[in-house]
């Protein structure tokens, strides 16, 4: 007996699984881990590559294309297109363990939002020390960044809109600010394990600073109102933050924390107020 046939016998939410990509080949792995028997795909394409419009072709997956690079107008079409009632936002260098979408699926009848366990893959001491400092500035269950698993219908609890197109490489926290403010239901489910790509230094330390200039659009569009001062970088907030890391993974995580990824957070922050 199928699981769709499942699905509909005991009134368990349909999902779709939206990705967006442009050039990212780790999409095959992507969709390769999808059981496609248990929940719809659609991808998100942005000005492809050959390789990538190849690899949603060898799949035979529905695609949309979406003129805008901009992730959370994709983000936005990739809902909007979707018709099952529920939506796993995920990422091309993810993939989903085996039993993962059952497990988040059981769970969207009881809930508005499902945080799965993302867990990242190691392939040496760099990317060991990212996939531990990252628990701590991604992972965590108390954060709510993607991936995310979410009715559709949780939209009417945040203000009528899912991503906000006026920000880039901000829309993911102030999604997750929203949805916490909002009064949705969330369900945290660890057994829903979803792996992300091994990340070096230097690739996480991109991000932060990429991260970093979202935190400046969303301070300047009124999102938040705290400033980052590099003053800071060694006292109080920082202080803080450099303690509960040493106290959970040790000296090494705590100095790459907040010298490496803290730093570099708080340049892309002020970088981008000095340009933008």
């Amino acid at each position: 007996m199928s699981d769709l046939f499942f699905i509909w016998i005991f009134n368990i939410m349909e999902i779709t699984v939206v990705i967006a990509c442009s050039t990212d080949t780790n999409l095959k792995y992507a969709l390769a881990s999808i059981d496609r028997s248990v929940a719809s795909i659609l991808v998100g394409l942005n000005r492809p590559s050959k390789e990538v419009r190849n690899i949603v072709n060898n799949f035979g997956v529905d695609y949309i294309e979406v003129s805008s690079s901009n992730l959370a107008t994709i983000r936005n079409a990739l809902i909007s297109h979707a018709i099952s009632p529920a939506i796993l936002i995920l990422d091309s260098d993810c993939t989903l363990n085996y039993d993962c979408l059952k497990h988040v699926r059981t769970y969207l009848d009881s809930f508005d939002v499902i945080k799965p366990s993302l867990e990242y893959e190691i392939s040496g001491l760099s990317t060991k020390l990212v996939a531990t400092v990252r628990k701590y500035t991604t992972t965590d269950p108390s954060l709510l960044f993607l991936p995310l698993a979410f009715r559709k219908s949780v939209v009417q609890k945040i203000g009528g809109t899912y991503f906000q197109e006026n920000l880039s490489w901000g829309e993911d926290p102030e999604f997750a600010m929203r949805l916490k403010k909002s009064g949705a239901v969330i369900k945290y489910v660890p057994q829903a394990v979803i792996r992300h790509k091994a990340l070096s230094i230097r690739q996480d330390l991109a991000s932060a600073f990429r991260l970093g200039k979202g935190r400046y659009l969303r301070s300047i569009a009124g999102y938040e109102k705290s400033r980052l001062l590099f003053s800071d970088l060694l006292f109080k907030n920082e202080l803080l933050k450099a303690t509960e890391v040493f106290e959970r993974y040790g000296i090494v995580a705590s100095i790459y924390h907040v010298l490496g990824w803290r730093l570099i957070y708080k340049i892309g922050y002020h970088f981008s107020a000095k340009i933008l």
